[in-house]
């Protein structure tokens, strides 16, 4: 690597850390949360953008965004959804979107329990106790999820 492109990799990093705070597992859960008070649709896009980089068709196995200590710059969750939606598609996953305490949304999770053979059969357990489960219409891009709860387990 030149000189430019190791000081172009290193400001983009302080950016990001200094913007987001992640925590992953060795099983590829991811937990992300913004560090400001504020959260802007172009810099949710920048860093979606930067992380679908890292994905491939094992890893991330989930993904929960933390949005509960934020507020949307201009309010602008349907732009937010769509560009965590159009994540989730593109790493062949499942988008949810929670929300409590009256805001829009609190939490999104990007979910592929079958991504690799070692997530199959790992479905997230809702608090009913019923499987949240992917069906697919005939001809359609994203799964349809059945309005239940939000996932409080991952894993067996």
């Amino acid at each position: 690597m030149r000189d430019i492109e190791i000081h172009s990799a290193l400001d983009e990093t302080q950016y990001l850390l200094s913007r987001w705070q992640f925590t992953v597992s060795t099983r590829g859960f991811y937990w992300i949360q913004p560090v400001g008070a504020t959260l802007s649709p172009e810099e949710l896009a920048g860093f979606l953008t930067l992380f679908k980089r890292g994905c491939d068709g094992c890893f991330p196995s989930a993904v929960v965004f933390d949005f509960g200590s934020v507020n949307v710059v201009g309010e602008q969750w349907n732009l937010m959804f769509d560009l965590l939606e159009e994540f989730a598609l593109a790493i062949d996953a499942r988008c949810r979107i929670t929300s409590y305490s009256g805001k829009p949304a609190t939490a999104a999770l990007i979910d592929r329990p079958a991504a690799c053979p070692a997530n199959e059969g790992h479905d997230a357990e809702v608090e009913d106790g019923k499987q949240w489960s992917v069906k697919r219409s005939a001809g359609s891009r994203s799964p349809s999820i059945p309005p239940t709860s939000f996932p409080t387990k991952l894993g067996p």
